[in-house]
Parts: structure tokens; C-alpha cells; sequence
């Protein structure tokens, strides 16, 4: 039967939903119903989100007579030996699934009833039991608990598994894929919680599909986690085609970083939940039955597994196979990049889903971070970020990823072993046209100076740039002329009054481009003689800062008073300045009052040969600021990351953007 004809039968066969009491039919209707070996489109295209909401309002309970039969089918067939098992009719089922729950987790109603009647229960166990089971997802018979890992049952090479099944992978691949899909869509209520509430919501579904008592957990982890990183193909790139093992690497991508990304509740939140305290009830009631056959005790734990499994990576071949795996995709998009000069999420294979499983691992793995900063490639890692950042700063629907590029980079800053690898000379080799590029920091300070002066849409972003900053300054050996101007740039830009004015943390800034020339005035002063001359060249610059008079502004952003002001001047740290230009500008003075005709390179070449030894104060002690997550950055990844699937899940279309509440989708 053709795609036509088993669009044709099923369509005419879900006429039945509006005719008759489903909730009455035997298993031979439903055998009938969805016998026919459906692919996912001609689900698709059959049920609309319109059919299955007028459905809703019209007869509810034939939804759920759907929805329970599914569950029995995928259930049963996560569980049943072989002889018994219908692939195409439990395939079907799975898709009718993919397709409809995220219609019914939009409505609070309909969701209490799916926890109440065990049907989403029945669901998340039984797509977890499919996706391990024999001849359907793997290709073994295992005999070890579902709740220990077992290497044979790991999907592919890589963490915890070295030899590859020895089948062909062509359909239990697509099997994954189909099972995999479906558990995006059980996760979906994510999509449905209001931004501005975001930080507090749990999402049942995924707290449920990353519990310790969920079967295969484990296995899903190592599983997931191999698929994502180990694929490859020839030609892997911009304008490759989408074979079923890259599409299930990306599902696989998009499904670990979903539930990385799962909240665990506290009790007083399970308690005023109806769906929460129905997920604990079924972890109580999974766990209490363990007990009883075991002679340990133990109580309920409430935890992430694949968090926890994330954190105990730690062996070194392993770290080798994660760092090599990254550095090979990444330097893949590089090298796409050079050709084409452009990026896209539809062109190029999933880089967003493994650049947020990139930030997992080095939040949370502080093994791992010490030892992808000390690889030999790191390089290649820091040149996706680098231009990500600058390819796309222009870019709003990419303010995402560029933000999370930004806060890698700063994650790293506060690792010594990183101003090491910043300090390296530049090759040039990067699509990046900004010229007198020497060293990597060269690269950080004009892309920042860059955004932070031209792109008002990431001026949230400075903080973190200063924080980066402020943090490799004392470390970088040298910086180049270019970056130089660009330092001395950022202060006059933060310096002047119209921007002081415009926001109270606005003279933060000012503080930190301060405290940037002092780190490199005190701890690096052989490598900024550049910055030095920028600073004495550029006297009257700071002249007028220094001189700048309190003025009430016409209309004032905030609470701007001149006792503030007076109190933000006192403060400043240009002690070292002054300092500089006590002692060396009358040196430099007499210098030029000998020779009218100086120039650039013979004042560098007499700063080479100065000391400011005994007039700068001792150096003050270093401190290196870490990231630490906020309720807000939480927030924002996880938009980020459902951001990503739905845009990534486009072709068909799985998530009715309608409805959507946690960021706004554009209808074109």
C-alpha cells in the first residue's frame, strides 16, 4: 500500500473517533485501526491539532480511549517476548502518541487525568522498555536488571561500551527514532509554562523519564549520550543529507539535553501538585516494591540519573572520546563555515543541541572542564565559539546561542590553564574579518568591543564580557596594538556621562575597564606597552572623565543623585593611572622635547627599557570570578533548549506554536 493509500484508509478509519463510543471497542477494532505499517507523516498529515482539540470538546473520551489503547499496545510491547510482538501495529502506536499528546498536555484537565488513570506512567515505562527491547531497539538479549547498565544493551561505542553491536543498525535506528520523537512530545509541557513562571515549574514527564526508578535509565544515558557524540559521516556539513542514524544522533542530542535539563521538586512542591504528587506516588510505590524483595532498606531517592551520570564521567579515556568527538564536529562546522561563511541550525547537523550538551558538561563534570581546557585541540573548540559569537551578534533569533557561546567562554576564564591557551598567536585562520588579530585574547577584546559599542540587542551581555575580561587580564602575556586601542576604546565609552546616566549599573563597567588596565599596568606590564602608550597618548581623554561635573539629568532612567556621583568618582581605582602619569609622562615628555620627530615604535621601544618598579603600589591580590547559575540562567537554558527542538523539529511540524507560552514564535 502506497503513501496515498495508507494516508486514505486512516483517514477513514479515524472517522470512527467521532461516530462511536471508542471506550467500548474490542482489541480487533484497534488492531484494524492501526494495522496499516503508517510512517510518522501520514499520522501527520491525518490527525491536526484542530482534529484532535474539536475532538476534546466534542467526545473527551474517545481522546482517551486513543491514548489508553496506544499505552496498553506500547506497553505490553516494551515487556512481551518476540513471538507475540506486532513491530508495525506498537510503531503506529508510537506515532499516534507523538502526535496527539502534546495537544492533550496543553489542556491542566486532561493532563491530571493521564497521571490519575496511569496512562502516562504506562507510557514513559513503556518507551523506555522499547527503546532496549530485543529486535526492536537493540539487537541483544539481555539478561541483566533494566537498572543496571548493561554494555551490550548501549546502542553504540563510546562511554561505557566498546564493541559495536554486530547487526545491522538500519531498523532499530528508526525504531529509536520514531520511540525517541515520542518522548520529545511526552516532554513537551515545558513548551506550555509561562516565561515569567518558568523558573518554578517542574515538569512531570521528564522528572519521570529521569528517575532512579525508571527502568533503563542508565542504559538510556550512556546510550544517548554515545549516539550524539560518536556519529559521523563523509561530508558531514552544511548541505549533507539527513541518513535515519543522523537523525536519530540529533533526536538523541535533543532528548539527553532535554532531560539533563529535567528540575527535581522539593516535597512542599509535590504537595501542592496534583501531577507531581502522582509522579512520587508511582516513584513511592516502584521503590516500595523493591524493598520488599530486598533485605537493604532503603529510602526513596529523589534525583536526576542522567545528571548524576554525567558527573561521574572521570576516566581519561573517556574524557578522550567526548573531547575528540567535539573537536571533531566542531572543527567540521569551522571548516564549513570557511566555505560558506554563514550558519544556520536547518544547514548544519545539530551544533546547538551538542553545544548545550558541551555547557552540561562542563557545569557540572569539573574533571572534565580542567581536562578539555589542557587537550591539545582545545583551540579548535574556542574558534566555534569565537565565531558563533561574531557570525551571529547581529542576529536576534540567534541571541541564544550566541549568549551561550559567551557564557562558555566564561565559564572557562576562570580556569589559569585558559589564559594559557588565549595567549596563543592567531593564525588568521578563522572567517573572522577583524585586522592586527596576534593572539586569541586579541580576538575576545575586539569582538567584545565590537558588540558592546554597536549592538544595543546584548547589552545584557557586558557584564559577562567584563567578567571575562577582568579575568584573563593578569595572565595574558601580551596583547597586541589593535586590542590595545580597543581597551582604551571600552573606557571611553563607558566613561562618557550619557551612558553613565543611562543606567545605575552602568558605572560597574567603569570599575571593571579600570581594574582591566590596572591587572595589566601591575602583572603584565612588558605585554602592554601598547595599552600603556594608548593610556599616555590618550591623556586628555581621561582628563576629562577625571574633571566631569555633576549634572542633574532632564530625564533621568533612575534615582541619579550628585552624592551618588560624588561617591562613584571618589571610588574609582585610577590610582595606577595617576601614578603613570606622575612619574613616566614627563620622562616621555623630555623624550619627544629631544626628538620632534618620534615616533610610535621608539616610544614603545623606551617604555621597553622603563620599570614603574617602586612607583606603583604593591599589586593588589587576584581573584577569579566563577560562574554560578541564577534562577535566570536556569530559565533562560531551558528556553533555549525547547527553542532548539521546536525549531529543529519543523519538518513535519510536532509542536503546535498556538499554544506555545514559554517564548514567542513567529507565525511566517
Amino acid at each position: 500500500m502506497g503513501n496515498s493509500d495508507s494516508q486514505a484508509h486512516f483517514k477513514n478509519n479515524i472517522s470512527g473517533f467521532f461516530e462511536k463510543n471508542l471506550s467500548e471497542m474490542d482489541n480487533a477494532y484497534w488492531i484494524e485501526m492501526i494495522r496499516i505499517p503508517y510512517s510518522f507523516d501520514d499520522i501527520y498529515a491525518a490527525v491536526s491539532p484542530a482534529m484532535v482539540r474539536d475532538l476534546l470538546s466534542k467526545h473527551p473520551e474517545n481522546v482517551l480511549a486513543v491514548i489508553k489503547v496506544c499505552k496498553e499496545l506500547i506497553w505490553k510491547g516494551s515487556k512481551e517476548g518476540e513471538g507475540d510482538f506486532h513491530r508495525n501495529i506498537v510503531l503506529n502506536a508510537v506515532r499516534l502518541v507523538s502526535r496527539i499528546i502534546p495537544i492533550l498536555l496543553e489542556n491542566q484537565e486532561i493532563r491530571a487525568t493521564l497521571w490519575e488513570s496511569g496512562v502516562a506512567f504506562g507510557i514513559v515505562d513503556g518507551l523506555m522498555g522499547l527503546l532496549f527491547r530485543y529486535n526492536f531497539g537493540i539487537n541483544i538479549v539481555s539478561n541483566l536488571s533494566p537498572y543496571d547498565v548493561d554494555p551490550g544493551r548501549i546502542w553504540k561505542e563510546g562511554i561505557y561500551s566498546s564493541i559495536p553491536q554486530n547487526v545491522s543498525y538500519e531498523i532499530s535506528d528508526e525504531n529509536r527514532v520514531e520511540t525517541l520523537r515520542c518522548i520529545l512530545s511526552c516532554c513537551s509541557q515545558t513548551l506550555y509554562a509561562d516565561l515569567s513562571t518558568a523558573e518554578n515549574f517542574i515538569n512531570p514527564w521528564t522528572w519521570l523519564f529521569s528517575s532512579y526508578e525508571i527502568r533503563h535509565c542508565k542504559d538510556a544515558f550512556y546510550s544517548l549520550f554515545n549516539t550524539a557524540l560518536g556519529f559521523s559521516k563523509e561530508g558531514f556539513g552544511l548541505f549533507s543529507s539527513q541518513s535515519a542514524s543522523e537523525n536519530e544522533a540529533s533526536l538523541a542530542a535533543q532528548v539527553l539535553i532535554v532531560l539533563l535539563d529535567s528540575k527535581v521538586p522539593e516535597i512542599h512542591a509535590i504537595e501542592n501538585n496534583e501531577e507531581l504528587s502522582a509522579v512520587y506516588n508511582i516513584l513511592l510505590e516502584i521503590h516500595n516494591g523493591f524493598v520488599e524483595n530486598s533485605s537493604i532498606k532503603t529510602q526513596l531517592k529523589l534525583g536526576n540519573v542522567f545528571l548524576e551520570c554525567l558527573k561521574e564521567i572521570e576516566d581519561t579515556e573517556q574524557f578522550d572520546f567526548i573531547i575528540n568527538s567535539f573537536v571533531r564536529h566542531f572543527g567540521t562546522i569551522i571548516d564549513s563555515m570557511v566555505s560558506y561563511l554563514s550558519i544556520t541550525s536547518k544547514d548544519i547537523v545539530y551544533f546547538q543541541e551538542l553545544l548545550i550538551l558541551f555547557w552540561y558538561l562542563i557545569d557540572f563534570n569539573t574533571n572534565f572542564k580542567e581536562a578539555v581546557i589542557k587537550h591539545q585541540e582545545f583551540h579548535k573548540i574556542i574558534d566555534l565559539l569565537l565565531v558563533i559569537i561574531w557570525h551571529n551578534h547581529e542576529t536576534l533569533t540567534k541571541a541564544g546561542i550566541v549568549q551561550l557561546s559567551i557564557f562558555i567562554i566564561l565559564h572557562f576564564s576562570s580556569e589559569r590553564e585558559f589564559s594559557i591557551q588565549m595567549a596563543k598567536p592567531y593564525q588568521n585562520h578563522l572567517p573572522i574579518n577583524i585586522i592586527g588579530l596576534e593572539y586569541y585574547f586579541d580576538i575576545l577584546i575586539n569582538i567584545f568591543h565590537t558588540i558592546i559599542v554597536g549592538n544595543p540587542n546584548l547589552t545584557d551581555t557586558i557584564s559577562t564580557f567584563m567578567i571575562i575580561l577582568l579575568n584573563l587580564s593578569p595572565h595574558i602575556k601580551k596583547i597586541g596594538n589593535s586590542s590595545s586601542l580597543k581597551l582604551f576604546a571600552l573606557f571611553e565609552h563607558f566613561s562618557a556621562k550619557k551612558f553613565i546616566y543611562k543606567d545605575k549599573k552602568n558605572a560597574n563597567y567603569l570599575y571593571q575597564i579600570l581594574d582591566v588596565f590596572n591587572n595589566r599596568l601591575q602583572y603584565q606590564w612588558d605585554g602592554s606597552l601598547y595599552l600603556v602608550y594608548a593610556i599616555i597618548s590618550k591623556k586628555s581623554i581621561i582628563d576629562k572623565f577625571i574633571n566631569l561635573q555633576y549634572e542633574p539629568p532632564i530625564e533621568p532612567a533612575w534615582d541619579i543623585s550628585e552624592e551618588w556621583f560624588t561617591n562613584f568618582k571618589n571610588n574609582l581605582p585610577i590610582g595606577l593611572l595617576i601614578a603613570l602619569y606622575t612619574d613616566l609622562l614627563p620622562r616621555i615628555e623630555k623624550l619627544c622635547s629631544k626628538n620632534s620627530q618620534i615616533i610610535e615604535t621608539e616610544i614603545i621601544d623606551f617604555l621597553k627599557k622603563t620599570t614603574m618598579v617602586g612607583i606603583f603600589p604593591v599589586p593588589h591580590i587576584l581573584y577569579l570570578r566563577k560562574f554560578h547559575s541564577t534562577r535566570q540562567t536556569i530559565n533562560w537554558l531551558s528556553s533555549l533548549i525547547w527553542g532548539t527542538i521546536y525549531s529543529r523539529n519543523s519538518k513535519p511540524q510536532i509542536f503546535d506554536y498556538t499554544t506555545i507560552k514559554l517564548f514567542i514564535v513567529s507565525s511566517n
